[in-house]
């Protein structure tokens, strides 16, 4: 009996724990798992389907307002903001979302009241080649679902329920469809000019130097800056800047309705104009940054397209800058230090190097350290059998100097670079003066004049012409360099 009992017990037990199994196992069938949840929330279901193609506008009215986006070509533009490029792949997606209109189910079949459609969020209504429309109406968010909307079409009763990726693309601001590149990529090789039209209406041109230019030493950096004065331009500064130029990043939109009134809040109206003149290569299909080539055209004999890029930049607040780009009818903002360039000076533009002569085109040197003392060097270069020319020898007062010596001499003193522009002080006094005397007859005259309230510059003149400040240690090495030389002691050009 006893035995009997144990086994009637253990029965007992064996389904007393199998139907606690059963009802966990129940209950875990019932709450769903977060990929249900992300499922339940997911379109699955087209309840509308159509060619794209022939979809020839879309308008939609949100709380934003209302725009209208129609097909121009290969492109889709807004209209009446035609001149305002899009996104290409966010437009298409305007349209491509209403030709095949996924949902994640339907929610009722017989009537569209208490969905938000009285008031709706968005109102989207297609026009087709075939003189055709179609509504949409978006209304409230769904409970306890992620963002999904319920949606119904004109003149229909079922409403469905639309996941908040399609819907919401509906409901945002026109301006999100924008495209926010406001540079075109170019390489200084393709740079034909910049321009920056200062406030104060200076005006700094940047260009290749041409082929007169290019055998002139004071071109040598293979730039020119033609304005405000005709002078080398430096090659660091000018590439640099069209690397810039080239690659700004993307903007943020400020303002879409620009008027002589937001120009003008923005500093726009009296800020700084910059102008960028390229060549565009049209035979490759991807530019040097890897993107595709928006210029190709395999069909241009040329191989080239010429394009004229302008800013007018404005204002800052805070850490941002304000300018326009184009004719786009947009106000932009980027961080200020990627416009940086717009506070450099003007002598920052200038090569570096302002008294530029090859020495074996110098029959004679005279320095005249301006304290009674003259010296007068006569160079003497020749040509090796292979045509090269180079000093073969050096004499002051008829004796010789060391010839490496004094290339090293006259190597610091073509290495003088300036630190600023300015203009010749009165009252000044002539601290060094040296005079070139070319194989070809003529004759070059620099000057450095001190600056009576500041020891630490001067002022070069090429010529009775200048339009430099250097400073003083620069001369001061110059005089010393001349003493080494004399005394025989080796001269440094580090």
């Amino acid at each position: 009996m006893k035995k009997k009992l144990i086994i009637i017990i253990s029965v007992v037990a064996v389904l007393i724990v199998a139907a606690v199994a059963v009802y966990f196992v129940s209950m875990l069938s019932d709450t769903p798992s977060p990929e249900a949840e992300q499922e339940e929330n997911e379109a699955r279901t087209v309840v509308y389907s159509d060619d794209a193609t022939l979809f020839n506008s879309l308008t939609v009215e949100n709380e934003h307002g209302s725009y209208t986006l129609v097909r121009d070509g290969d492109s889709i533009v807004i209209e009446g903001r035609e001149q305002i490029p899009l996104l290409s792949a966010s437009s298409t997606s305007m349209f491509e979302t209403f030709a095949d209109v996924y949902v994640v189910r339907t929610i009722s079949e017989d009537s569209t009241e208490g969905f938000g459609f009285d008031s709706p969020s968005a109102v989207l209504t297609v026009k087709k080649a075939d003189g055709s429309e179609k509504t949409m109406y978006i209304g409230d968010i769904a409970a306890n679902t992620e963002g999904c909307r319920y949606m119904c079409f004109a003149g229909e009763s079922t409403v469905y329920l639309m996941d908040a990726d399609r819907s919401e693309r509906y409901l945002a601001d026109k301006s999100l469809l924008y495209s926010k590149t406001v540079s075109k990529y170019f390489t200084s090789d393709e740079m034909v000019s910049i321009s920056i039209v200062r406030p104060d209406g200076e005006e700094i041109l940047l260009r290749p130097s041409n082929e007169e230019e290019s055998g002139d030493m004071n071109f040598i950096s293979g730039y020119t800056m033609e304005k405000p004065f005709l002078f080398g331009a430096d090659s660091d500064i000018v590439t640099s800047l069209c690397e810039t130029l080239a690659t700004l990043p993307s903007a943020s939109v400020v303002e879409d309705d620009v008027t002589e009134e937001t120009l003008a809040e923005y500093g726009i109206s009296n800020g700084t104009t910059v102008t960028v003149v390229a060549n565009y290569d049209t035979t490759s299909m991807t530019l040097d940054s890897g993107d595709v080539n928006p210029y190709y055209d395999p069909g241009n004999e040329d191989g080239l397209v010429t394009l004229t890029t302008v800013y007018r930049i404005g204002g800052t607040r805070e850490n941002l800058i304000y300018f326009t780009y184009d004719d786009i009818p947009i106000i932009y903002s980027l961080t200020k230090s990627d416009m940086d360039f717009i506070n450099t000076e003007t002598y920052q533009y200038c090569q570096r190097l302002v008294n530029i002569a090859y020495l074996t085109d110098l029959s004679g040197l005279s320095v005249d350290t301006c304290d009674g003392n003259i010296y007068d060097f006569v160079i003497t270069s020749e040509a090796d059998g292979e045509g090269n020319v180079d000093v073969s020898s050096v004499t002051l007062d008829y004796a010789a100097v060391d010839t490496d010596n004094f290339k090293s001499f006259y190597q610091n003193i073509v290495s003088v670079s300036h630190s600023d522009i300015g203009t010749k002080p009165e009252d000044s006094d002539c601290v060094l003066r040296l005079t070139y005397e070319f194989t070809s007859g003529e004759r070059d005259i620099v000057e450095f004049w001190s600056f009576p309230d500041d020891s630490r510059k001067t002022f070069m003149t090429i010529d009775g012409e200048g339009r430099f400040v250097v400073l003083m240690t620069k001369v001061d090495k110059i005089k010393n360099d001349l003493q080494k030389l004399l005394s025989g002691e080796e001269i440094n050009t580090n």
